[in-house]
Parts: C-alpha cells; sequence; structure tokens
C-alpha cells in the first residue's frame, strides 16, 4: 500500500467529510473512519474515471450515428419526393446528396 498525505484541506471541506461519515454511521454496523472513507473515494476514482470516459466515447459516437440517420432520412425524403411528384429537379438533388455523401449506390 502507498501513504498519501492531503495538506491544506479547508475546514468547510473537513467537517462537510466528518457530517458524512457521521451519516453513513448511523444505522450502519461497521462504523467507519474518516480515512476509510476517504480510501473507499479514493479507490473508485479510477473506475470513475474510465466509466465517464466510455460514456463520452459512446456519445461521441452515438452522436455521428445519429447525423448519419439524419443525413440518409434527409436524401431519402428528397428521392421519395421525385417517385411521388415526377418532379426531375427532386431526383437531381437526390443525387447530388447521394454523391457529396460518397454514396455509390447507384454506380452499379
Amino acid at each position: 500500500m502507498v501513504e498519501i498525505k492531503i495538506r491544506n484541506v479547508s475546514e468547510s471541506t473537513k467537517h462537510a467529510i466528518d457530517r458524512i461519515v457521521a451519516e453513513k454511521n448511523i444505522n450502519s454496523s461497521k462504523k467507519i473512519t474518516r480515512q476509510a472513507f476517504l480510501k473507499e473515494w479514493l479507490d473508485e476514482i479510477p473506475k470513475t474515471y474510465l466509466s465517464q470516459k466510455q460514456d463520452t466515447e459512446t456519445s461521441i459516437a452515438l452522436k455521428e450515428q445519429n447525423n448519419l440517420l439524419k443525413e440518409n432520412i434527409r436524401m431519402l425524403n428528397v428521392l421519395a419526393a421525385y417517385f411521388v411528384s415526377g418532379d426531375i429537379e427532386s431526383a437531381e438533388k437526390g443525387l447530388q446528396l447521394l454523391h457529396k455523401n460518397g454514396d455509390d449506390f447507384f454506380d452499379d
């Protein structure tokens, strides 16, 4: 085990931690000390950090997928307008959107 010392913690922070420890000890058969409480929190920091990092990476991936879906829906709406109305301008817009996004759907 490594020893970590933290100095210059404000009195209000110390009192807040002591209140939390006292609260945890009220209905607990196993009483904890301030030191044990802080050790538990320190042990959780790496897990929490990794979890937040994974959540952030997942959130970014979901946003990218959401943007792709929105673009695909927009393109499908333009193509659907052509098929419903027979308007050649809508078809050209739809094809431009497909080509702009690197989709070679019609290049077979």
